[in-house]
């Protein structure tokens, strides 16, 4: 969610701005989508009114100032300044193929200093999702700087959260 609405705020107040999103399938994709078009209709009308949507269907929300935000399966062939890649472990694991066209074609349309997010849940000890966060712990350990063509690892656990925890009392 938190991905969704950085990539509606770049493209609501950065002109030309054009945002992905990949998932595991494309009605997955969609469902992102989905969030993005709820946050914004739930803007402010005077937002809404200097910055209207002049294209919205399932796959794409084309905004006034020439930003758009697509749901696909590649990206392959545009350019991007934003690309949100879903469940990249899994699709990993399961179809090694997609996620190397996710990589040559998606990861290739990003432009020279944008933003390429990629989170999932990894599914195994194999695969290019599980390479890229064995590159970016290794190079975290290291405390190198990264050049922009590395990724920052940032990871979550999802059992520290307090929200996650019940009472022990009584639990044998």
């Amino acid at each position: 969610t938190f991905i969704a609405l950085l990539e509606l705020d770049g493209c609501l107040f950065d002109s030309n701005t054009s945002a992905g999103l990949i998932d595991m399938t494309l009605p997955d994709g969609t469902k992102k989508l989905d969030k993005i078009r709820f946050a914004y209709e739930r803007l402010p009308q005077a937002v809404k009114d200097a910055l209207p949507l002049v294209k919205n269907n399932g796959r794409e929300m084309r905004f006034s100032n020439g930003s758009s935000i697509t749901a696909g399966l590649s990206h392959r062939g545009g350019t991007l300044q934003v690309l949100h890649v879903s469940e990249m472990g899994e699709i990993a694991a399961d179809r090694p193929e997609r996620a190397a066209e996710i990589i040559t074609g998606g990861f290739g349309a990003v432009h020279s200093g944008s933003m390429i997010h990629v989170e999932s849940t990894a599914k195994g000890r194999a695969g290019y999702f599980y390479k890229m966060v064995e590159a970016a712990q290794a190079l975290q350990k290291e405390k190198r700087p990264l050049t922009p063509l590395d990724f920052k690892l940032h990871f979550f656990p999802w059992w520290k959260h307090p929200n996650y925890r019940i009472d022990p009392t009584g639990v044998t």
